[in-house]
């Protein structure tokens, strides 16, 4: 098979990538090691096909008309459809943490009015947050509009986000705050992008609170399979090529190409996207100097911090016990400073 771009893995982003280069006039196969595509957006059945199981990403942001990425790739990419697919949260989810239970809005003004209710003496440092969310935040997350010349960057602040971005986002958020209790509850809100605060920068950190807070959160409609099979139909119909149950073993630079050899096909490109783990990238580089650069790279890693969900399967209304949240964010009375 020879085509201009092999994408390894048909999750989210191999699908957008996907629909993104046929559209732009290449040839492009997406080698697939699953039986059924979307990676993290995706179910399964079990007992005959009578019971169906969402392990899928389910909250996502940016779709606020005008404002959001994903609104804006969406419609960049001609997608204007899928927009039906989504409902925007009236709420982003409940904070419990030390027997109160705060409730964040979905807009901006009412998050602030939360938080300054619940933290009468936080009131500069909240003011603070919603600056830097509004001014290092956005411009973090306008950073790859820049390439497609639909932002100039902000030079007059780009000192401090540097600085930002050499701390964590809890340092940070203890350098704006009197007390620890307003840092535990906002900690846990950008948990979906990997953004622990212990962990991430600043710089970051900001960014994804823009996202939330600012570019319309919202939920799929259905299970996050229904979302990754209607971006495969996008793709098949624009010319793109799907190899399914095709797991890719090994990559060879032949100088003016690549040679992939997977588990069907032997494939001539011009160019692969990988946006499968970077170890297995690693493994499939065959007797390449540059893999043992990246293996140094990865070696470097650490395990990261994490959470886990716990989803409620119910016989009742949840109104009627109680739950009238979509999603409650867990907070240990001691925190997460171990």
């Amino acid at each position: 098979l020879e085509v201009d771009e092999l994408v390894i893995g048909a999750g989210l982003c191999g699908l957008m990538y996907g629909i993104s280069a046929v559209t732009e006039g290449s040839s492009v196969a997406i080698s697939e090691a699953h039986h059924k595509v979307g990676g993290y957006a995706t179910n399964f059945y079990r007992n005959k096909r009578k019971f169906v199981f969402d392990c899928s990403q389910h909250k996502v942001s940016g779709l606020k008309e005008n404002v959001g990425n994903l609104w804006n790739t969406l419609k960049r990419l001609e997608l204007q459809s899928l927009l039906d697919e989504f409902e925007l949260h009236e709420e982003i989810g409940t904070v419990v943490y030390k027997n109160q239970f705060i409730k964040l809005p979905s807009e901006p003004e009412d998050i602030k009015k939360t938080l300054n209710t619940h933290f009468p003496d936080e009131l500069a440092g909240i003011e603070k947050l919603f600056q830097d969310i509004e001014s290092h935040g956005y411009q973090h997350y306008m950073f790859f509009r820049k390439l497609m010349n639909e932002y100039t960057i902000n030079r007059d602040i780009l000192r401090e986000s540097r600085g930002l971005s050499k701390i964590t986002a809890r340092d940070y958020f203890q350098s704006i705050f009197k007390g620890p209790d307003i840092v535990e509850v906002l900690s846990p809100i950008a948990i979906y992008s990997g953004s622990i605060s212990n962990e991430v920068n600043a710089f970051y950190f900001l960014h994804c609170l823009y996202a939330m807070f600012y570019g319309g959160p919202a939920f799929m409609k259905g299970t996050g399979q229904r979302i990754s099979d209607l971006l495969l139909k996008e793709f098949v119909d624009r010319g793109g090529i799907l190899l399914k149950k095709n797991q890719v073993h090994e990559m060879e630079d032949m100088g003016d190409h690549m040679l992939v050899t997977t588990r069907k096909n032997i494939v001539k490109t011009k160019r692969v996207i990988a946006t499968c783990p970077p170890e297995d990238v690693v493994r499939m580089l065959k007797k390449d100097e540059k893999s043992q650069e990246f293996k140094e790279v990865l070696e470097n890693f650490t395990v990261g911090w994490g959470h886990f969900c716990v989803f409620a399967v119910l016989s009742v209304p949840p109104d009627e016990l109680g739950i009238s949240s979509p999603e409650y964010l867990l907070v240990s009375d001691t925190g997460d400073d171990f």
